[in-house]
């Protein structure tokens, strides 16, 4: 990743106007072109084709690749150098790439959605909010299709931004909640190994499937308190929602139909508009550590297991509840070693990741 470097606001309008000129040349050398083959070819055959506009397309493809280029080391620039600004009352450490994102084998890493057969990430954004590391990247997964005539199509599954929060606390557990929703058909693309579970709440179950290696496990993390917070965020976000308890890690998935920090090149730099809109792309990690209380008690430190593994605060709460109802076993060492390690993907760090990324 290019090292972050920053630009007025006179400047980066300065290069926005440049950049409008590039653009705009490229696609008068285009019109140049075509005109001089539509004329080349009426010369000779004295008429005009059709296949004129397939012709065009063909043409045009690689003014096209140009101006997207151009364009985007623009966006780069501006989102480098006005981002970290505009967001530094919520974010610090802020780290942008419009032209990268949470890479798919991290996605795969989580056994959760399929990557489908494409796969895009970009806009590219970490930092700390409360103290809780988080990264969030648009992704956009596609399958393709074939009808019967053998013509291919490719169907979006998922548009929207994947964000994981960071704890640095210890949880041994795969365990996920998908919001049944939109995800019905994409969760039925779960990696082998995981149980669908049932817990106590039944409204709970009736929104939101969740899945985990080791149902006791799910009792551990996803308590009463827990899931009053989850339905909360869910009412608050503007998409539907999957969440996966992993490697450490918390991973959301929104999926909501649209991209984040989308600049337009056209319209002259307005300083108070941009972190407006900024804020309001980066509201679901703001709801997320707030309403999940990221930051206060959800995963505290200091208590100890059986094995004298450190304990998640609510894991007490899940016990007690648990044990009443019969469900948790008396012997934790039991509940550890009965957890079940099928994947063949080893668990990625995104964070270590990113982290290296940036050297």
């Amino acid at each position: 990743m290019v090292g972050v470097y920053k630009m007025s606001i006179e400047n980066l309008e300065e290069l926005r106007k440049t950049t409008i000129k590039k653009c705009n040349k490229n696609n008068l050398v285009f019109l140049l072109i075509f005109l001089v083959i539509v004329g080349v070819f009426f010369l000779i055959f004295k008429t005009i084709s059709v296949h004129f506009i397939f012709i065009a397309f063909i043409v045009y493809i690689p003014f096209g690749i140009m101006n997207e280029k151009v364009k985007s080391e623009y966006k780069n620039t501006f989102m480098r150098s006005l981002l970290p600004i505009a967001v530094k009352n919520l974010l610090t450490d802020v780290q942008v790439d419009v032209n990268s994102g949470i890479p798919s084998y991290v996605v795969d890493s989580t056994h959760s959605m399929s990557t489908g057969d494409r796969y895009n990430s970009s806009n590219f954004v970490s930092g700390k909010y409360k103290d809780i590391k988080v990264m969030m990247s648009d992704v956009h997964i596609q399958d393709e299709h074939e009808d019967s005539e053998g013509h291919t199509s490719y169907v979006t599954i998922f548009l929207g931004q994947w964000m994981i929060f960071d704890f640095n606390k210890y949880f041994k557990s795969n365990v996920q909640v998908w919001e049944k929703k939109v995800f019905g058909g994409i969760s039925r693309r779960w990696k082998s190994g995981l149980k669908k579970v049932e817990l106590e709440d039944i409204s709970f179950n009736k929104k939101f499937k969740v899945l985990s290696e080791n149902e006791l496990e799910a009792f551990y993390i996803i308590t009463p308190k827990l899931m009053e917070r989850i339905t909360a965020v869910e009412a608050a976000i503007n998409g539907t929602l999957m969440m996966v308890f992993n490697n450490n890690q918390l991973h959301v998935a929104v999926y909501n139909n649209k991209t984040t920090f989308n600049i337009n090149i056209h319209k002259r730099i307005n300083f108070e508009e941009f972190a407006r809109e900024s804020i309001k792309d980066l509201d679901a990690i703001i709801k997320f550590v707030d309403i999940l209380e990221l930051d206060n008690d959800l995963f505290k430190a200091g208590d100890v297991n059986k094995m004298g593994e450190p304990v998640v605060g609510d894991v007490a709460e899940a016990a007690i509840t648990s044990s009443n109802q019969g469900i948790v076993a008396a012997n934790t060492k039991t509940l550890d070693s009965s957890v079940q390690k099928n994947s063949s993907i080893e668990n990625v760090d995104a964070v270590t990741y990113f982290n290296n990324l940036n050297k």
